[in-house]
C-alpha cells in the first residue's frame, strides 16, 4: 500500500514539475528545444557512481524506445526502473549492462526488446514528434541519474499496458504510470 501511495505522488509531483518546467509559450510546433534547469548533478550520492557519458546515452535510448509515446513522467519512471536494476545484484552493475543485458545470445533475447530486435537503434529525428520523445527522453535520463526526482520508484520490471506477459503474476505490482505497469520482486 505504502508503494503505490508513494507511485502516486511520485507520478504528480513529475506531472505538475513537467507543467511548471516547460513553457508553453516557448514551445512552437516546429521548435523542441527544452532546457533544463540548472542543478549541481549529484548522482554520487543518489547511485553512488558517476555514471559516464555512455550510461547516460544508454538509459536515454531506452527510455526513448521504450516509452516514446509515453508521458515524461512515463519516461521517468521506465528509467528508474533501470537504475534499480543497477542496483540490484542480480543484473548488470552498470547502465549499459542493465539495457543490454540478454538472457541468450540472439534476436528476441534481450531484457529490453528494442535492443536486440533487429532493427536501428538510433532516433528518428526527422520528425517533429520523433525529436520530442527524444528530447523528453534525455530529460527523464538527466532528471533520474541527478537525483532531481528524489524518491525512486522501486521497481525492477515493468511492461507496457497493451501486452499481458506471464512474468507479471509472479511479481508484486507496484502500480501504473502513463503507458506502463510496473512491478518488484
Amino acid at each position: 500500500m505504502i508503494r503505490i501511495i508513494i507511485l502516486v505522488l511520485l507520478f504528480w509531483i513529475v506531472y505538475i514539475g513537467t507543467l511548471i518546467a516547460i513553457d508553453p509559450i516557448k514551445i512552437s510546433e516546429t521548435e523542441f528545444k527544452i532546457s533544463l534547469p540548472r542543478v549541481e548533478p549529484q548522482p554520487e550520492r543518489v547511485w553512488g557512481f558517476h555514471p559516464s557519458k555512455e550510461g547516460i546515452n544508454c538509459l536515454t535510448l531506452n527510455a526513448y524506445f521504450e516509452a516514446r509515446n509515453d508521458t515524461l513522467a512515463g519516461k521517468i519512471a521506465v528509467s528508474q526502473a533501470v537504475m534499480a536494476r543497477v542496483e540490484n545484484a542480480q543484473y548488470p552493475d552498470t547502465i549499459c549492462g542493465v539495457v543490454k543485458h540478454a538472457y541468450y545470445p540472439g534476436r528476441h533475447m534481450c531484457q529490453f526488446s528494442w535492443y536486440c530486435d533487429g532493427l536501428r537503434d538510433e532516433p528518428n529525428l526527422q520528425h517533429a514528434m520523433e525529436e520530442r520523445a527524444w528530447h523528453d527522453a534525455q530529460k527523464a535520463a538527466i532528471i533520474v541519474i541527478t537525483g532531481q526526482f528524489g524518491e525512486y520508484l522501486p521497481a525492477t520490471h515493468y511492461h507496457s499496458i497493451h501486452v499481458s506477459p506471464d512474468w507479471a503474476e509472479r511479481l508484486e505490482f507496484i502500480g501504473q504510470i502513463g503507458l506502463h505497469r510496473f512491478y518488484a520482486r
